[in-house]
């Protein structure tokens, strides 16, 4: 499992920084960005990486950086023990969005193999 957090880490921290350097940034005379389907990584009910379905990131319009990355994948493996949670708080990993890194993230798996993550970065 340590293993797995760590290659996590690295992947998010090094699509992250291809992600941020290629994204826009919203400045507070602009309107929101919002960047769809360039890729996302999320967990499967064992914890296993996934590559999503679909995916939006979105930085909105102000003096501070807010940002929000969702992701959803189908048919990815679920639990046995039915629903699972993935957060910071269990992995110790931060998750990306394009006005940086966040400790405040979820990724809940269904029984019925539906994951979703979503991300909330806020300054």
């Amino acid at each position: 499992m340590i293993k797995k957090l760590l290659v996590l880490t690295l992947i998010f921290a090094l699509a992250g920084v291809a992600l941020y350097v290629g994204a826009g940034r919203a400045t507070a005379n602009e309107g929101a960005v919002v960047i769809k389907d360039d890729g996302c990584l999320l967990f499967d009910g064992d914890g296993d990486l996934v590559q999503a379905d679909s995916n939006v990131r979105v930085e909105t319009k102000s003096n501070k950086d807010n940002a929000l990355t969702s992701c959803k994948a189908s048919d990815v493996d679920p639990s046995t023990q039915g629903a699972v949670i993935f957060n910071y708080e269990n992995t110790g990993l931060p998750c990306f969005t394009t006005a940086g890194f966040t400790n405040d993230w979820q990724n809940v798996v269904t029984p019925s193999g539906q994951s979703s993550l979503s991300c909330h970065y806020k300054n």
